[in-house]
């Protein structure tokens, strides 16, 4: 307790730093008009009265700093008192402060936006309840090509009613359908069907109304939907009373019972989630690849790990080969996390990436470096004066440690402006699950470990003028004329400097070199057939639609594209 109030007390000392010294400076000037009427009374002259009572007192400013040191947080005192000077320092030159700014700034954007994109994807918390516990099963070949992992709806029964390991699993397939809301014209819709275990799995609450549930699941109940958050905007406008409305989806009523949150995107790219009234016995005895349309994902029961998952599913596709090999022989189960499912596709790819923005950082901070020690070069005499003024190696150095800080902090500040619009961009116009709204974006954890990572990069880069300014001579420095740093030290920390810098830019280049000319590549691999002039025409007919009345529909709009004016064949 002792403690915390000393600290209060050096805390209210440093705020009212100015009003202290003044309190200081009247005690001493009463001391010494009481010590010099003491000594006047005993027979001194006003003079020497006086004179002794300063003496007796002593130097006035060691006292002010002992004064200091221990009402006082001196540590933050100078801190503040080089802030001031370095700022001071910036305006002098604001040229070469500029330069230095910008180039931070470059190397800071460039780490800023990759680690955005890789805090988003590998590092921030899945939008679910305890999501190390989802994993996502596919169903794979034990010898030659697979699905996709896509799994059939026999064997995803199968493992719900053989597993040991999971406390609920679900499974969803995309299915695109027409809706009509009132008199408005269909519109296209992307929805997924889902099992009712889907959102025991994802655990996640909607934000009106509710989610499906087993009554919802059973064959023949009444169709119900939820609504994905993009999809109540698109096709709602977010109206909060939407719950209880009926629509027609495939010519069919159904009535909307909730909306989930902005974040919940499982799948993405989804209107609505539609139960899929499906059960064990809906294939018959029917197992073919023909109904491998399943993506399934499993939560895990507590203190069960994904590597026990994996051996439980091991046991189950065995008893499945065994008993229907002609079926189920050539397939087996594999697992990986959700975050695996989602993003270890392009983890290799940012991680790589991520690299490349460091070694760019890297590079900024070399060659800001070498600016500041060119400019040391200039503020010797500077450094030597206050040298000689009684100013310790420790002082000067802190001072110029700060002002690199200060060069850190700022380009930081520049860099994550220009990361933020950077990483805006990327959140709209990456490819896949990147691209995905909601996916990418900067958060607070994000702005300050790159101002961390700013001020760390500051006081990095100002190490070298440092180091450079403890082999200043005082007697030469001080001499007009002569303003030599270091002598041929310094030099040779500078073209060292600059060797690391072009190796590192060289680096750069070559991986750059190589990405461009696979680009290249890419884009002149032929496709098997020529794109020019080509249209394509996407169109879907309702679900459960007749084969027989699909095929006629489809037959009579080719013959009527056919006879348009310019066709010359359709297809």
């Amino acid at each position: 307790m002792r403690t915390l109030r000393r600290f209060l007390t050096r805390l209210r000392n440093l705020v009212t730093g100015r009003r202290g010294d003044e309190r200081l400076r009247e005690e001493m000037e009463d001391y010494v008009a009481r010590e010099t009427e003491a000594n006047i009374q005993a027979g001194m002259s006003e003079e020497e009265a006086r004179r002794q009572a300063r003496m007796k007192l002593g130097a006035a400013e060691a006292i002010r700093e002992q004064y200091h040191a221990e009402e006082g947080l001196p540590l933050l005192e100078c801190l503040a008192q080089d802030t001031r000077f370095s700022l001071r320092q910036m305006r002098r030159a604001p040229g070469f402060a500029l330069m230095v700014v910008l180039t931070m700034a470059l190397g800071i954007a460039a780490t800023t936006t990759m680690f955005t994109v890789v805090y988003s994807t590998l590092l921030r918390s899945l939008p679910y309840p305890h999501s190390a516990r989802i994993v996502a099963i596919h169903d794979t070949r034990i010898s030659g090509r697979s699905a996709g992992g896509l799994m059939t709806g026999p064997r995803f029964y199968d493992i719900e009613a053989r597993n040991r390991s999971f406390s609920s699993l679900a499974y969803f397939y995309f299915n695109e359908s027409t809706l009509i809301v009132g008199k408005k014209l269909p519109t296209h819709v992307n929805a997924a069907v889902v099992n009712a275990g889907f959102w025991d799995v994802f655990d996640t609450a909607p934000m009106l109304g509710r989610v499906l549930n087993a009554k919802d699941d059973v064959p023949h109940a009444p169709l119900t939907v939820v609504l994905s958050y993009p999809g109540w905007q698109r096709l709602f406008g977010g109206n909060p009373n939407v719950i209880g409305k009926r629509v027609t989806l495939d010519q069919q009523t159904a009535t909307i019972v909730g909306v989930m949150p902005r974040d919940f995107s499982a799948p993405t790219g989804v209107d609505f989630w539609r139960a899929a009234q499906l059960g064990p016995n809906s294939w018959g005895n029917y197992r073919g690849d023909g109904l491998r349309d399943f993506n399934a994902f499993g939560r895990l029961r507590r203190g069960v790990t994904p590597a026990q998952a994996q051996g439980d599913l091991d046991r189950i596709g065995e008893q499945l080969r065994r008993e229907y090999p002609s079926s189920d022989g050539a397939w087996r189960f594999t697992s990986e996390t959700l975050r695996e499912d989602l993003y270890g596709h392009v983890q290799p790819a940012l991680v790589a990436l991520q690299i490349a923005s460091a070694l760019l950082l890297l590079i900024a901070c070399i060659n800001v470096a070498n600016l500041l020690l060119s400019r040391a070069t200039a503020r010797q005499r500077e450094v030597a004066l206050r040298r000689a003024l009684g100013a310790s190696r420790r002082r000067v150095a802190f001072q110029l440690l700060v002002e690199s800080g200060l060069f850190g902090l700022a380009g930081g500040g520049a860099g994550i402006l220009l990361a933020y619009a950077l990483t805006r961009t990327a959140a709209t116009s990456l490819p896949g699950i990147l691209g995905r709204p909601g996916t990418i974006h900067m958060n607070g954890i994000v702005i300050g470990i790159a101002l961390l990572i700013s001020l760390a990069t500051g006081i990095v880069f100002g190490v070298a003028p440092v180091l450079e300014t403890r082999k200043v001579q005082l007697h030469s420095a001080l001499k007009k004329g002569e303003a030599r740093l270091g002598g041929s030290s310094g030099n040779r920390l500078r073209s060292v400097l600059v060797g690391v810098q072009a190796g590192l830019s060289l680096v750069l280049l070559v991986g750059a070199s190589l990405l461009s000319e696979s680009l290249w590549n890419l884009t002149k691999q032929p496709l098997g057939f020529e794109p020019e002039h080509l249209l394509t025409v996407r169109l879907v007919l309702p679900f459960g639609t007749k084969p027989a009345v699909a095929r006629n529909f489809f037959n009579d709009v080719q013959q009527r594209i056919e006879n348009l004016p310019g066709v010359e064949a359709a297809g």
